[in-house]
């Protein structure tokens, strides 16, 4: 038979549990029969789950590094359209601290890429766009959109990977433009020929 002492004590332990605290009481240490049995059965719990919550802040901490180190920007994106979380790169890429909670049409002014992100969170998948995107120099970029997993009852969001292609076009222009001049002196002697 439990008195209020042992039922004000399991109640408080499960109380710490549920916030994410450890179950042990120093207090109920001397705790016996049942009551003792549920003691244990919760300490042990709890130290499973706090090793669980450390084993996933250290993935997660992990994870975030190996995010920020990317070469390219990574933001996703929520339903409503703001970003959620952003990599370094796209911190310097947009010249901005934070970029999370502003609107992605606010810093990305192409509206092919736009539209590419309102399809992949209606639910019609992702793609890639190329546009130019103007500031101190101009840039040709290629943007990924790809949807991510979400749970039942969550809202959609997306991932968005922004590449800078203008270092390629401008080779594929330099070989196109080599070629044509080639071509070009290569006429003139012929033609004199």
């Amino acid at each position: 038979w439990w008195g209020r002492r042992e039922l004000a004590g399991l109640e408080a332990r499960v109380e710490r549990l549920g916030a994410g605290g450890a179950a042990d009481d120093p207090e109920d240490s001397e705790a016996r029969g049942v009551f003792g049995e549920i003691s244990t059965a919760l300490d042990r719990q709890g130290r499973a789950w706090a090793s669980e919550r450390r084993a996933l802040a250290a993935k997660e901490s992990e994870l975030e590094a190996l995010i920020d180190a990317f070469p390219h920007p990574l933001l996703t994106i929520g339903a409503d359209h703001r970003i959620l979380t952003a990599n370094r790169s796209a911190r310097d890429w947009f010249g901005a601290r934070e970029l999370e909670g502003r609107a992605i049409g606010t810093l990305l002014r192409a509206p092919q890429a736009l539209e590419l992100i309102h399809r992949a969170l209606s639910g019609g998948g992702g793609g890639h766009v190329e546009f130019v995107q103007p500031q101190q120099v101009e840039r040709q970029v290629e943007a990924h959109v790809h949807p991510l997993a979400s749970a039942p009852g969550e809202d959609a969001h997306v991932l968005l990977l922004l590449e800078d292609m203008t270092a390629a076009h401008r080779v594929e222009r330099m070989r196109y433009d080599f070629v044509a001049n080639v071509s070009h002196e290569l006429r003139t002697p012929l033609s004199a020929l």
